[in-house]
């Protein structure tokens, strides 16, 4: 993905022609991100004074990790130089590209060619996998996932323009579209009772309890959140939604986990589990997880009291930044969980990436349990084989008892859900202490 020269900036992504300001990728050849960054920052600036327009684009080799543990690294790197060059003869003069961590790339479409964008990213799609079908085995085929914004003078910062971008990205490329005008007023108002809420921090705490139906069974909360009513917010998921497109999510959790980390400060008695989401922006920061270390430290937090919880959905945007952030949790001694799995296809195929403790079944897998036994069958195959890994399968939203005999006989013993107990502020719940069933 060498860039030819940028009509309005002498940076060139091309290896070939000298510029010794140029931070470049050593393998590829491309400017660094930092570089890329400063590039759209003045791009954005002329969306403002000039109200023009550009797109953002995000491409991922997605399964490239698998690729390169079959080829071996000299091997998998040839492949990814050869992807480049390949790739760089099919982009129009003016748009410049870069590598980000690991095997994500960032292109930058200016003026006239940022209506073809998706035309464009549609065509390097297709120039990759045939590019890497000549070389990888016949039983692997690369996927590529891509994402796409419009950049204009509604646009606030880089890091939104590259969380807008992020969240777009698919890996079918149906589900493509440039995020950026459908940003309404409303949006906007959101927006800034979040930003209210955390310079006042706002955001208060709610626990729900993981109940385990088994003696001496493990004792858990998940941390939910909300805005103060006095902000008017009282929608949990429109908080996040609108906070993960204008790349707020990560100073939320950073709000949350420290009211967390107080509470268990002030806790007496046995030391439960608490489970804490985090969003996107923390999963793909470069701070997050230093931040969380310090914050251990600062709080005399034991790590092992902790359960950080990502989605699945995010699992598959970010999968480059897993291996490392499991890995990093894992060394802090904090474990790790995922909710809404089996939202998507084949979840089992993403397990060996990541240290998991447990996971929290995604809803739609609770439905018609009454009444197909297909759809228990898939529950009790999922069951079996998280447990086969030492995961701890966790049935979620469960707002009818008359699931709880359904869940135990396909093998769940660990609930949560309004029947048993709604959220609440305090930690008061009496967890069973003998087995239910």
């Amino acid at each position: 993905m060498k860039s030819h020269d940028l009509e309005s900036s002498s940076i060139s992504a091309n290896p070939a022609i000298p510029n010794p300001l140029a931070k470049v990728d050593t393998l590829t050849g491309l400017p660094l991100e930092s570089l890329f960054r400063e590039e759209v920052e003045d791009c954005l600036a002329q969306c403002e004074t000039q109200s023009s327009m550009a797109s953002l684009a995000l491409l991922q080799l997605a399964n490239f990790y698998e690729i390169r543990s079959w080829l071996g690294p000299t091997e998998a790197n040839i492949l990814l130089g050869e992807i480049v060059r390949t790739v760089s003869q099919s982009l129009p003069a003016t748009v410049l590209a870069c590598r980000c961590k690991n095997h994500e790339f960032a292109l930058l479409f200016r003026e006239e060619y940022s209506n073809q964008a998706l035309q464009v990213m549609e065509k390097i799609r297709a120039l990759v996998e045939s590019t890497a079908s000549s070389t990888i085995p016949p039983q692997l085929s690369l996927q590529c996932a891509m994402g796409l914004t419009t950049l204009n003078e509604r646009t606030p910062s880089v890091d939104v323009a590259f969380a807008r971008a992020r969240l777009n990205i698919s890996h079918t490329g149906n589900e493509l579209n440039l995020l950026g005008e459908e940003y309404t007023k409303d949006h906007e108002t959101v927006t800034t009772q979040i930003q209210q809420g955390l310079l006042r921090k706002g955001f208060n705490l709610l626990f729900q309890p993981i109940v385990s139906l088994d003696k001496d069974g493990t004792e858990q909360f998940e941390v939910r959140t909300q805005l103060d009513d006095s902000i008017g917010v009282t929608s949990s998921q429109l908080i996040y939604e609108v906070a993960s497109q204008y790349a707020l999510g990560e100073r939320i959790d950073r709000q949350v986990i420290e009211k967390t980390f107080r509470k268990i400060g002030q806790s007496k008695g046995d030391a439960p589990l608490f489970t804490i989401n985090i969003s996107l922006d923390s999963l793909t920061s470069s701070t997050f997880l230093n931040w969380l270390r310090q914050a251990l430290v600062r709080f005399a937090i034991p790590p092992q009291q902790i359960i950080v919880q990502i989605s699945e959905i995010d699992i598959l945007i970010a999968q480059h930044y897993l291996q490392q952030f499991s890995k990093t949790l894992y060394q802090l001694g904090i474990s790790l969980s995922v909710r809404h799995f089996a939202c998507t296809p084949d979840p089992l195929n993403y397990l060996p990436l990541l240290k998991l403790c447990q996971v929290k079944f995604d809803a739609s897998l609770l439905t018609e349990l009454h009444n197909q036994s297909a759809q228990r069958k898939r529950l009790r195959e999922f069951t079996t084989a998280l447990k086969a890994r030492g995961i701890r399968p966790v049935a979620a939203m469960v707002e009818d008892a008359t699931l709880l005999p359904l869940l135990w006989e396909v093998g769940i013993s660990n609930l949560q859900g309004h029947c048993l107990e709604p959220p609440s502020a305090d930690l008061q719940f009496e967890f069973p202490q003998e087995q239910v069933f």
